[in-house]
């Protein structure tokens, strides 16, 4: 009896993990109702952040940029996964100038810190550009 008792335990935990009920129970979500969510958060982020580097804010645009990017991950799309890629790469750009430039205000080197605070905006647009065009049919 007893190792009737186990079998039927693992049979039961093999199918909770194959048939993925594991996932649901875990908080998993439909990808279908919350990638245009992700989508659209990262985006306003990403808008955040040329703003703020607009306005001189490195830290600023750090944090936005970097929303930004946290929210993409969560996006879950074979589909659109190198264009997703290629926007998250764009937007890592503009992430590692806001790294610069707040690095070299600290430093006092303020036309380093000026000409990488120059170069959020634009990196940051090419991957809003890149974002905008995704569509989620799935």
């Amino acid at each position: 009896m007893k190792s009737t008792t186990k079998l039927f335990s693992l049979i039961f935990a093999a199918a909770f993990i194959i048939f993925g009920a594991g996932n649901v129970l875990a908080g998993e979500y439909s990808s279908k109702e919350t990638n245009p969510k992700f989508l659209e958060e990262g985006i306003q982020h990403a808008e955040a952040g040329i703003a703020a580097a607009n306005g001189g804010d490195a830290a600023g645009a750090l944090a936005h940029i970097k929303a930004s990017l946290d929210s993409l991950k969560e996006i879950n799309s074979e589909a659109n996964a190198a264009r997703l890629q290629k926007a998250s790469g764009k937007l890592r750009v503009a992430w590692a100038h806001s790294k610069q430039a707040i690095k070299f205000s600290k430093k006092g080197n303020d036309s380093k810190a000026s000409s990488h605070l120059k170069k959020i905006a634009p990196a940051a647009e090419k991957g809003i550009a890149i974002l905008s065009k995704l569509h989620f049919n799935n």
